[in-house]
């Protein structure tokens, strides 16, 4: 299972050193966010309880999970909401820039096909909550895709940061 959680993350240790484990059982990837200790992590988990391991492990090192964490829904119906968008987010190729939103939604994100940014990833639990992730060399693009995404008209809620190639770790 694969889970996104942002988080917020004061204190001495990095949150890309969390980074690592065994494929299906880890952590994935993070990334610091521009802002206040803003932090997203990537996990892999077999189960509910490696998740819980997981998040122990993040919270334990000084992050605080301040939105849901989501597990990606997988199946035909979930993707379909996702526009048929083919790669999860933390897994685009590299990019100068990034930004990554959580958004809460009603039905198909078809703003994802018009979305101008050369990289969009995308996730769904399959009942309203998504993250998605835009890559780009430029700054201006990616805003304009964000204030699409935030004036789709089945977008009730949207959160996101901004990410540099420097501040993201990832297997």
């Amino acid at each position: 299972m694969n889970t996104y959680v942002f988080g917020k993350h004061s204190g001495a240790v990095e949150p890309g050193s969390l980074v690592g484990g065994e494929p299906g059982s880890r952590i994935r990837a993070a990334v610091r966010l521009d802002g206040a200790d803003d932090v997203l992590y990537a996990i892999e988990a077999e189960d509910e309880d490696g998740l819980q391991n997981h998040l122990l492990t993040i919270t334990t090192a000084g992050t605080t999970v301040i939105t849901f964490p989501l597990t990606v829904c997988v199946d035909t119906e979930c993707l379909a909401l996702l526009k048929d968008i083919s790669y999860l987010p933390m897994w685009l190729p590299p990019f100068d820039i990034y930004v990554f939103a959580a958004l809460e939604g009603d039905g198909p994100l078809d703003v994802l096909v018009e979305l101008e940014a050369p990289g969009v990833a995308a996730a769904t639990d399959g009942h309203g909550r998504f993250v998605v992730e835009l890559g780009g060399a430029e700054r201006a693009p990616l805003e304009r895709d964000m204030e699409r995404l935030q004036a789709a008209a089945n977008v009730r809620a949207l959160n996101a940061g901004w990410a540099s190639a420097k501040t993201l770790v990832r297997l």
